[in-house]
């Protein structure tokens, strides 16, 4: 096999590369067009995976999203075919695809806090780092400290 240079993959002359933009560009659109369309009690649980021919493939973060999509299926496909850009979706397919930080939620408040010896640790560790920006990522979890 032949190794190439990652300038080659970058050139806008590469098929295959403009291939998975064009495709990352559409999902994209679709995302913004199709999302405000959802209910808006799952809409954060949802996002648009592909389009397959008339398929719409959506990722529901766990079975009950997914299940309330189902259930909202038949007024989603007259609400796309109102709409020409949306109007080739004939069917909704939903793979469960569970997230691990819900999306209202970053992952420092999801983070426990830490005991003032284990916080310490971790300042220790982050005073004897010399990449700057790992040294303030350790610093800052650092002072996650129980009071």
């Amino acid at each position: 096999m032949e190794t190439k240079k990652i300038s080659h993959y970058l050139d806008s002359s590469d098929r295959d590369l403009q291939y998975i933009f064009k495709k990352a560009a559409h999902l994209k659109e679709l995302n913004a067009r199709i999302t405000p369309l959802l209910p808006a009690n799952i809409r954060p649980y949802c996002q648009i995976a592909n389009i397959n021919q008339d398929t719409l493939i959506l990722l529901c973060a766990n079975a009950s999203v997914a299940t309330q999509l189902r259930f909202s299926s038949p007024e989603l496909i007259k609400q796309f075919n109102q709409l020409s850009t949306l109007s080739m979706i004939k069917k909704i397919e939903y793979l469960v695809r569970p997230v691990t930080t819900p999306p209202d939620m970053t992952p420092q408040e999801n983070m426990d806090l830490l005991s003032k010896e284990t916080a310490q640790t971790i300042q220790e560790i982050a005073d004897a780092l010399s990449d700057p920006d790992l040294k303030a990522v350790m610093e800052k979890i650092a002072t996650r400290v129980k009071e």
